[in-house]
């Protein structure tokens, strides 16, 4: 069900830290890579487009990480299944945000990656 409590720039965020967390699970080369530097500075700047480009890649992150043990399968399960959660209204991501938005974006990301961390940092480290 979508967070209609939170902003769009926040749902994004969390929805970032749903795909960056498939990356790692999956065992994707650089797996922190959506997670700092340039990836995460597009993301925030662009999200309609980058977020759009990576869950195109959520499927198969997803059979990636089923392939690497139970374990692991059932963390990619539980994150894949959480992405329509940090969809906004609409279904609609914004194309660009204001800087304002994008620290709201930073919040939702960082929320995120927390509770993906906390619910499954063995697999993810």
């Amino acid at each position: 069900m979508t967070d209609t409590s939170r902003s769009t720039a926040y749902l994004c965020g969390q929805l970032w830290a749903a795909l960056h967390a498939l990356r790692v699970i999956s065992g994707r080369p650089d797996p922190g890579k959506l997670a700092g530097g340039r990836p995460l500075l597009d993301a925030q700047r662009f999200p309609h487009r980058e977020l759009t480009q990576q869950l195109a890649r959520a499927g198969e992150r997803l059979c990636t990480a089923h392939r690497r043990g139970a374990e692991h399968a059932g963390a990619a399960t539980e994150i894949f299944r959480s992405i329509p959660d940090h969809l906004p209204a609409g279904g609609k991501w914004p194309n660009g945000l204001e800087k304002a938005d994008q620290e709201e974006f930073l919040r939702g990301f960082r929320a995120g990656l927390g509770q993906y961390e906390a619910a499954h940092g063995a697999v993810m480290s």
